[in-house]
């Protein structure tokens, strides 16, 4: 089959547990650049959150932090000096680290 060299996904749950997203990241998807796109109000990710913690769920890919109301990534520099606010459940072990993101 034909590998994808990029997927982004707007919200959405996670789906599966560390080894899952070692498989994804380093074997079915490896040249594949995975990008979720989150914001702190997603209802979806804080209601489930703790129970994906339970799970020991986490994403593939990188995990970027949005601002909620206007179309914008948030950067280092945004509102708290020590990063950007990224939902803290089911956060993304950045597979492919962005240092221009």
């Amino acid at each position: 089959g034909v590998e994808p060299s990029q997927i982004t996904t707007f919200g959405g749950p996670c789906i599966g547990d560390a080894s899952f997203a070692a498989h994804v990241n380093y074997g079915a998807l490896a040249n594949t650049d995975i990008t979720h796109i989150v914001h702190e109000y997603d209802p979806i990710l804080y209601n489930n959150g703790p129970l994906w913690e339970r799970l020991g769920f986490e994403r593939s890919g990188s995990t970027l932090q949005c601002e909620p109301h206007e179309a914008r990534i948030l950067t280092q520099n945004d509102n708290d000096p020590n990063g950007p606010r990224i939902p803290p459940l089911c956060v993304a072990r950045n597979k492919h680290p962005r240092s221009s993101r």
